[in-house]
């Protein structure tokens, strides 16, 4: 595999965006980097009310990668748009939470940015097949 995790694959230029909302900045910060590294387009939001802002101005997310805390706002304000394709949820989570969304993949921590980055690429995968077959029940084990 090419150093920075390309692979020849993958479409030259920017992916699609991501959002971020993780209350620590430490944690979300080389989150942010390790994925705009790999030409992610990355914003970040450091609490649910400031990625439900960013979501309702307009900027539609992909993947969006939550704590547990921020995870149930998110979700909401997803349900309440008109969009037609969701994006994929990833719940950073130091544990295992009963109150995480079920159709979300959960990310243990600690994680490695490695992981994180092929999480991430499974839910983009996991998006363009429910795109070509929206009927079909997609769980995370399917991965």
């Amino acid at each position: 595999m090419p150093r920075g995790g390309r692979r020849p694959y993958d479409v030259p230029g920017r992916y699609p965006p991501l959002l971020i909302a993780e209350r620590y900045e430490p944690v979300r910060t080389p989150c942010a980097a390790y994925l705009n590294l790999l030409s992610f387009e990355v914003a970040e939001a450091a609490h649910a009310a400031e990625a439900t802002a960013i979501i309702a101005a307009g900027w539609w997310p992909a993947v969006i990668i939550t704590d547990g805390e921020s995870a149930e706002p998110v979700s909401g304000c997803l349900k309440t748009s008109n969009h037609a394709v969701a994006p994929q949820l990833i719940v950073m989570t130091g544990a295992l939470e009963p109150r995480a969304q079920s159709s979300a993949t959960l990310l243990l921590k600690p994680f490695r940015l490695t992981t994180m980055a092929q999480t991430v690429r499974r839910a983009l995968r996991r998006a363009a097949r429910e795109r070509v077959a929206p009927d079909r029940l997609i769980h995370a084990s399917d991965d």
